[in-house]
């Protein structure tokens, strides 16, 4: 968590606000459009996961029928991006003029970054699910240093830091997936590939990741409809804040959700194996303790906001103590809700759970924007 928030230091001082507002931004387009694998993740966690906590259940069949989704929604996507994207990019967002060729190649940058995350998937999901944390937690902070060094080196550069960011960030995604791999390869025998067409665990996982992934759309919509409010009416300056804001909303997560990541894999392994009382109890004091985690954070940060991203930033853009207050009483409800979603997810009975919440959040849209044009001092 530190090492993350000490990169946005530093990626701040190196890119600058505009910089650093449009590879947020332009990051926002690929989220955009890569929305329809949103539920992917979710739901091959939660079949490896269920397979792994059955009785003789069939873990390569789940990993190879994930993979074989994967391989095709990967292939739509990127012909979206490289379609449909390029047009948005080109013709519907606010970039500087003379960051219109860097933010190109942070679209590309991205686009590449988003397909191998989308292959990584399955073999994280293992990873998880065999709650191999030592392993889990190694491959983490060797990503999150190498990020803290990307944006340390860009003081080395007189020019074209947006570019040489987006770049390295590109290659620790792929060096990051080929990690997981080789692990999974190694440890995991139900982690090696064969070509299987098993109709009946594909459409299962199909129907989930459908009912997930239409919740993802809306919730993408939500998120990165936001970026583009922002865009459209105040500019890359206040992207920046917002991008530095959720970079503040993940590293807090991160710093609750790895105590959940330990507990997660045995929520659904025990509702597969039917010990509901376990179960229960597991969701309750996994809620319990994320949200003391982020108490731990939230408390001192709400009364020394200033004085904080002072030390954190050192030159603190302007609205940014008001984003980061708000950032952070929402991640105390990301802390709440994530064990329960979970939960839900085991019994597989998600409609209306994942649906119905996230109309209200794209309802949300609208306002923001008429709020956005009547004022630019709203809430702040």
């Amino acid at each position: 968590m530190w090492l993350n928030l000490y990169a946005t230091r530093l990626v701040l001082k190196n890119l600058g606000v505009e910089d650093m507002g449009v590879y947020g931004v332009v990051g926002s387009i690929v989220g955009l459009f890569s929305i329809i694998a949103s539920g992917i993740t979710s739901t091959i966690q939660r079949f490896i996961t269920f397979e792994l906590g059955k009785v003789g259940g069939e873990v390569n069949k789940v990993f190879c029928s994930s993979l074989n989704i994967i391989f095709l929604l990967s292939a739509f996507i990127l012909i979206l991006l490289e379609s449909a994207g390029i047009w948005f990019l080109n013709n519907r967002v606010n970039i500087p003029q003379a960051s219109i060729d860097a933010a190109f190649w942070v679209y590309q940058f991205s686009v590449l970054t988003c397909i191998v995350n989308l292959i990584n998937i399955p073999y994280d999901a293992l990873v998880i699910a065999h709650e191999k944390m030592d392993a889990y937690a190694i491959i983490s902070f060797l990503q999150v240093f190498l990020t803290c060094a990307v944006a340390y080196c860009l003081s080395l550069f007189d020019s074209q830091r947006l570019f040489v960011y987006a770049l390295l960030m590109a290659v620790i995604s792929v060096l990051v997936r080929l990690l997981y791999q080789v692990y999974c390869h190694i440890k995991f025998q139900e982690s090696h590939y064969h070509i299987i067409i098993d109709r009946g665990t594909m459409k299962q996982i199909g129907k989930f990741a459908g009912v997930s992934t239409a919740s993802g759309m809306l919730n993408c919509l939500y998120l990165q409809g936001i970026v583009l409010v922002i865009n459209w009416t105040f500019g890359v300056a206040i992207n920046a804040v917002y991008t530095i804001a959720l970079q503040l909303k993940n590293s807090v997560l991160s710093f609750a959700f790895n105590i959940f990541k330990a507990m997660s894999p045995q929520i659904t392994k025990t509702y597969a194996n039917g010990e509901i009382e376990t179960h229960k109890h597991l969701v309750y004091s996994a809620s319990k303790l994320q949200v003391y985690m982020i108490f731990f954070i939230m408390i001192p940060f709400l009364f020394r906001t200033n004085f904080i991203l002072q030390l954190w930033l050192d030159d603190v853009p302007p609205y940014m103590i008001s984003y980061a207050r708000a950032i952070i009483v929402l991640s105390l409800l990301y802390a709440i809700f994530e064990p329960i979603r979970t939960a839900v997810l085991a019994t597989n009975k998600i409609v209306k759970f994942m649906i119905i919440p996230n109309v209200f959040y794209v309802l949300s849209l609208p306002i923001c924007y008429l709020f956005a044009i009547w004022s630019d001092r709203l809430l702040f």
